[in-house]
C-alpha cells in the first residue's frame, strides 16, 4: 500500500472530526424528539460542547501533525510544504510602524538632551573659577598644557598661556598676578587697548613687550578657544583626604595620641601593667607625633588632577 503523504492524513482526520461532531449533534436531536425533553435547553448544551471542542482543536491538531512527521521521518518543511507560505516569498516586511518609529525618535531625542544637559552642567562648573585658577586643557586631540583661566562664557574661553613660551619668569609671574587681580586688562588689550604693567611689561595688540623689546605676540599669550574645541579641563588640587585636611599641625597630634596609646598598651601586654610608667607613653607620643607630622605636611603638599569638565 503506497504510503500517503502527512498532509492528506491531516486534512483527512480533520474531515473525519468534523463529520463525527455532526453525528453527534444530529443523534441528540433525535433523541430529544423522542424523548420530548425542551429542544432550546438540549441544543444549547449542544451549542457549549462545540464552542468547547473548537477551543481545543488547535491543541490536538499540532499534536497531531507532530506525530505523522515523526512517524514519516520527514521534517515538516520535506514532508508538505504546498500550504506553508515563507513571509520573504509572500512580499511581507517586518518594517517598523508609526507608533515603533516615533517611539524610537523620542529615545533617540531623550538620550540627545540628557548627553546636552550633562555637558552644560559641566561646562558650567567652569564659571566657579576664579580668574587665574591654573588648568590643565586638552584641546582636539593635542596634549595636555597648562594655562590661567582670564574669562569663560557659554561660547568658549580665554586663558593665559606662560607655560609653553620662552618667557622670563619676572614677565611670567606679573601676567599671573594681572589675570589674578584684573583680568579685564587681557581682555581689553585684545580689542586694541595698551597697559603698561610691572617690570616694564606692555600689553599691546600687536605683542607683549618688555621697554622696547617685543617679546611674543598677544595671541600667543591670550588665547581664546571655542568650547567645540575643548576636549578635558582639569585642576590641580592639594590637600585632598584626611590627612591633607589635617596637615603637619594636625597629623602631629594625632599621631601623637595614637602612638602614645599604642606604646602603652604594647608596654603592658610585655612587662605587666605594674612595670609601665608614663615613660611609654610619652615615647609612644613622641614617635607618633614626629611621623604623624611629616605624612600630614606631605599629604597637604600631594598635588591631584580633578577633571571638571569632559566634551561629550
Amino acid at each position: 500500500m503506497p504510503s500517503r503523504q502527512p498532509s492528506e492524513l491531516f486534512r483527512e482526520s480533520v474531515r473525519t472530526s468534523l463529520t463525527d461532531s455532526a453525528t453527534i449533534v444530529a443523534d441528540e436531536a433525535i433523541d430529544l424528539d423522542s424523548a420530548g425533553r425542551p429542544i432550546a435547553a438540549r441544543l444549547r448544551e449542544n451549542a457549549m460542547r462545540n464552542r468547547q471542542l473548537t477551543r481545543q482543536s488547535p491543541r490536538w491538531m499540532v499534536l497531531m501533525v507532530c506525530c505523522m512527521v515523526s512517524s514519516t521521518g520527514t521534517t515538516p518543511v520535506d514532508a508538505s510544504t504546498d500550504w506553508i507560505v515563507p513571509v520573504a516569498e509572500s512580499g511581507m516586511t517586518s518594517t517598523p510602524g508609526p507608533i515603533a518609529r516615533a517611539v524610537a525618535r523620542e529615545a533617540a531625542r531623550l538620550t540627545a538632551d540628557r548627553r546636552a544637559g550633562s555637558a552644560d552642567l559641566d561646562w558650567s562648573r567652569l564659571h566657579k573659577l576664579a580668574p587665574g585658577t591654573e588648568i590643565i586643557m586638552t584641546v582636539g586631540g593635542s596634549q595636555p598644557e597648562g594655562r590661567y583661566v582670564v574669562r569663560v562664557d557659554e561660547s568658549g574661553l580665554t586663558v593665559l598661556n606662560v607655560t609653553s613660551l620662552p618667557l622670563p619668569p619676572a614677565v611670567k609671574s606679573v601676567l599671573r598676578s594681572v589675570a589674578s587681580s584684573h583680568p579685564d586688562y587681557l581682555s581689553a588689550a585684545q580689542q586694541g587697548g595698551t597697559f603698561v604693567l610691572e617690570q616694564s611689561v606692555r600689553l599691546r595688540l600687536d605683542g607683549v613687550f618688555v621697554g622696547d623689546r617685543k617679546i611674543a605676540d598677544l595671541g600667543q599669550v591670550i588665547e581664546t578657544i571655542a568650547r567645540d574645541d575643548v576636549a578635558e579641563i582639569k585642576t590641580r588640587k592639594k590637600g585632598r583626604g584626611v590627612w591633607g585636611h589635617l596637615g603637619p599641625i594636625g597629623g602631629y597630634f594625632v599621631g601623637a595620641i595614637s602612638g602614645g596609646v599604642v606604646a602603652g598598651v604594647v608596654c603592658q601586654a610585655a612587662a605587666g601593667r605594674d612595670r609601665c610608667d608614663s615613660g611609654a607613653f610619652l615615647t609612644g607620643m613622641l614617635g607618633g607625633g614626629i611621623a604623624g607630622g611629616v605624612y600630614g605636611f606631605r599629604a597637604a603638599n600631594r598635588e591631584t588632577d580633578d577633571v571638571i569638565y569632559r566634551a561629550p
